[in-house]
């Protein structure tokens, strides 16, 4: 017969425990060991498994990265047949400068309303592309000219240090001006590695001038005009990005275009020519300029459940200012008072249903109950999680309670075993204290 009193009361002591346990994490939860630990593998499974080939349509500006890919590498011969690079000490600066004048060019065409906001250029300047980093080189001025032009949009350059800067530290009048006026900007590119993985990025890094902000918070601001943003300066850790998979790639001659899933974003190849794209695509539109090509050194796994995927940084930034533009604000979690009643509850039901299940089919063995109500456990809370995430925009992380649950089960399987094992343990103190005499 069924005891139904009995077997709630049971259910709501084992809810209670797992509730106050959950309660003591979220208060300490700031603490990057405890993140570290128990939000990453939640995190990557709902990021892979649901966000990361789901097509999402952003309410947002193009944003459009053009990259130095293996195509442009071979046909300016910059790769030699094993793939490795043939230039000096830094990719030549004046291919860079080229693109900027080409963009420039191309913004004379567009209305006044219509050129892009910004562009962000993912490469070092922190020293010069001579011997020692000391002295500018030929492509070194060119880009530097480029750079102190007039320009519609502003330029984003990454700065790595207060002491090692080349471009913010050279001296000419027109550049140090434009520097002035924030036409060029200086942004931290700082990614947060946990285990070696990229799931995080660092808002903001502190040099001698000050703070620095993440070049994604800055694209986001100029993206959405915002004069603030809602990015605290001391939370670099909760900043997750959800990460989108690329379809596949369409060639048309020599440009290769690879659409995200991100509905605003698209990735073009240098070889694009900007001035055979459509011209709307450019309307207040955010463009990133980097390398995808082999061997660029600038590649990292963001996700490392059943095999890692690799992105490359320009990627991985872009995915980011993606991730702010569909938030409208970093990733928040679930706060702590509806959080708890989602655990109690859950707790709650699935050890009440699967205890009324193993008493109808007279079943009496505590290992067959742990695997129902993990298995119950985990499929239930993962799909609250995804439908919080898909929704509302708020992580919850469904691994932390299963953890929890687990915990109180082998906590009352002790409480269960607790005479038997202390008989256990004294046997085998016995036989300890035997053999030492021995």
């Amino acid at each position: 017969m069924i005891n139904y009193r009995q077997t709630a009361k049971k259910a709501t002591k084992r809810a209670v425990w797992a509730t106050l346990l959950f309660l003591l994490f979220y208060l300490f939860y700031n603490i990057e060991l405890i993140r570290e630990k128990t939000e990453d593998f939640g995190f990557d499974i709902v990021n892979k498994f649901h966000v990361f080939n789901k097509e999402q349509n952003v309410d947002s500006p193009k944003v459009m990265i053009f990259v130095y890919d293996d195509l442009y590498m071979k046909q300016k011969k910059f790769l030699d047949s094993k793939n490795r690079t043939t230039y000096g000490y830094g990719f030549p600066r004046d291919n860079i400068a080229e693109f900027i004048n080409n963009l420039d060019e191309l913004c004379e065409e567009l209305d006044d309303n219509s050129s892009p906001k910004a562009l962000f250029v993912d490469y070092d300047f922190s020293f010069s592309t001579t011997p020692y980093g000391k002295v500018a080189s030929a492509e070194d001025i060119k880009f530097i000219d480029t750079l102190k032009k007039p320009h519609q949009y502003t330029i984003l350059l990454p700065q790595l240090s207060d002491d090692y800067n080349f471009i913010k530290n050279y001296p000419d009048r027109k550049l140090q001006q434009a520097i002035k006026n924030d036409k060029i900007k200086f942004v931290s590119v700082s990614l947060l590695s946990s285990n070696g993985v990229i799931r995080r990025y660092k808002g903001f890094d502190s040099f001698k001038g000050g703070n620095v902000t993440s070049v994604d918070i800055e694209l986001w601001k100029i993206a959405t005009n915002q004069t603030r943003a809602n990015f605290d300066k001391d939370d670099i850790i909760a900043n997750r990005v959800l990460f989108k998979n690329y379809r596949d790639p369409t060639v048309e001659e020599d440009c290769v275009q690879t659409h995200s899933l991100y509905s605003t974003l698209t990735k073009y190849s240098v070889n694009c020519s900007l001035f055979e794209l459509p011209y709307e695509e450019y309307n207040n539109s955010i463009i990133m300029l980097g390398s995808t090509f082999v061997g660029n050194g600038d590649n990292f796994n963001v996700l490392d459940v059943l095999g890692a995927k690799t992105l490359n940084g320009i990627d991985i930034h872009a995915n980011t200012l993606m991730t702010m533009l569909t938030l409208n604000s970093p990733l928040q979690r679930l706060s702590w008072f509806p959080s708890m009643i989602i655990v109690f509850l859950s707790f709650f039901l699935i050890d009440f249903s699967s205890l009324l299940l193993l008493q109808r089919f007279n079943i009496e063995n505590y290992k067959v109950e742990l695997i129902l109500v993990l298995v119950l456990s985990s499929t239930v809370l993962f799909y609250i999680s995804v439908l919080l995430l898909d929704k509302w925009y708020l992580w919850f992380n469904w691994s932390v309670p299963v953890i929890l649950l687990q915990l109180v089960e082998i906590i009352v399987l002790v409480q269960k075993k607790s005479p038997k094992l202390v008989f256990k343990f004294t046997k085998i103190l016995k036989f300890i204290k035997v053999f030492k005499k021995w």
